[in-house]
């Protein structure tokens, strides 16, 4: 089966065909400067944050994808066993008993509880995996900037995720995720744009929501070579087989 696209990329797209709207309706000659800059800041703010959304949801699917066909440890890439191990290990006991918080006997009594409990199903293939949930991968770096979506993405077995998508894209991935990000931040710190109309907003969104396409067909491929397409039909896309 060819390609299918995501729920996530489908709901940024219905989003942004409604700030596709607004943006065009700032045209209208009754609209003073003020009221114009009103709505292409308000549609820098929520295109920002449906680029958002797309991470939560999309991770969020794909770990329900992943846990419908992995029933063990496993059946995970290296990489995402990997973080989870470290994710739901206390880390503080260990770290306590290196600078002498703790003792070593607590961080290993610490350990043994952990083995027998989540961390045991990552490293022994003979017990069922827990349910994975999508901020048991993004954790607290859901927010789309490139120091995050590389950790992330890392996380679920892609390297070289910027070039990956430049390659696919024939365009400067970074450059257009910042585009964005930069008119937003600029936003949030100074409560302007500058030197930006309506034709620019719109532009910037359109290339993230490209994007956000080349994201997608990547993650396909990736979900697809790892853990076959019924983890991808059903659970990331709405289709079934």
């Amino acid at each position: 089966m060819p390609y299918v696209k995501s729920v996530a990329r489908i709901t940024l797209v219905e989003e942004y065909s409604v700030i596709y709207k607004r943006v065009r309706g700032a045209k209208r000659k009754v609209l003073t400067s003020e009221d114009v800059d009103y709505i292409l800041g308000a549609a820098v703010f929520l295109a920002h944050a449906a680029l958002e959304n797309y991470i939560h949801d999309i991770f969020s699917s794909l770990a329900k994808g992943i846990r419908s066909v992995a029933t063990n440890g496993s059946h995970l890439p290296d990489e995402l066993r990997a973080h989870l191990f470290l994710h739901k290990l206390n880390k503080a006991r260990i770290i306590g008993a290196e600078v002498g918080l703790h003792s070593e006997h607590d961080a290993f009594r610490d350990i043994i509880k952990s083995l027998e409990g989540h961390l045991g199903a990552l490293v022994d293939g003979t017990r069922e995996l827990f349910s994975i949930e999508g901020k048991d991968i993004y954790t607290v770096y859901k927010y789309p900037s490139k120091v995050n979506l590389i950790k992330v993405f890392r996380r679920i077995g892609i390297d070289n995720f910027f070039d990956r998508l430049n390659q696919a894209m024939k365009r400067d991935s970074l450059a257009i995720l910042e585009s964005l990000g930069g008119l937003r931040s600029e936003l949030a710190h100074t409560g302007k744009m500058s030197a930006v109309n309506g034709g620019d907003v719109s532009k910037r969104i359109s290339d993230v929501e490209k994007l956000v396409a080349a994201i997608d067909r990547l993650l396909y491929k990736h979900i697809c070579r790892n853990f076959g397409q019924r983890a991808w039909i059903g659970n990331i896309s709405n289709l079934f087989e």
